[in-house]
This record gives C-alpha cells, sequence and structure tokens, in this order.
C-alpha cells in the first residue's frame, strides 16, 4: 500500500512539475513579446522625436528664407 502512495505521490508531482514547466515557458514567451514591444515603442519614440525635430528646423528655415526675402 505504502508503495501504491509513493508511486501515486511521484506521479503527481512529475505532473506539477511538467506544468509549472509549461507556465515558466509560456511567461517566458509572453516577457520577450513585452520587451519586443517596448524596442519598438522606443524606436517609434525616437523617429517621432527626429521627425518633430526636422520640421522645427524647416519650420525655422523656411522663416529665416522668408525674411530675407521680405527684406530684398
Amino acid at each position: 500500500m505504502a508503495d501504491k502512495q509513493l508511486r501515486a505521490t511521484n506521479l503527481f508531482l512529475e505532473e506539477q512539475a511538467a506544468e509549472r514547466e509549461q507556465e515558466r515557458d509560456d511567461f517566458l514567451q509572453e516577457i520577450a513579446k513585452l520587451q519586443e514591444q517596448v524596442r519598438e515603442q522606443d524606436h517609434e519614440r525616437t523617429e517621432r522625436e527626429r521627425l518633430a525635430k526636422e520640421v522645427s528646423f524647416l519650420f525655422l528655415w523656411f522663416a529665416f528664407a522668408s525674411f530675407h526675402c521680405d527684406r530684398k
């Protein structure tokens, strides 16, 4: 009887270990996806900042060129 109980306990523990391992793998995949999303968002933010600077520069250049054209 004790041997049967021991086998049942070992089987239960093996099943639990397999479930925890699968959960860990699922969480690691989710973490990897979230990290990729963060990288993409950082890239998009950097690109928006670059474009905003470029627009500001072009606006100032246009204003400067217009000012000089008006003075001639």
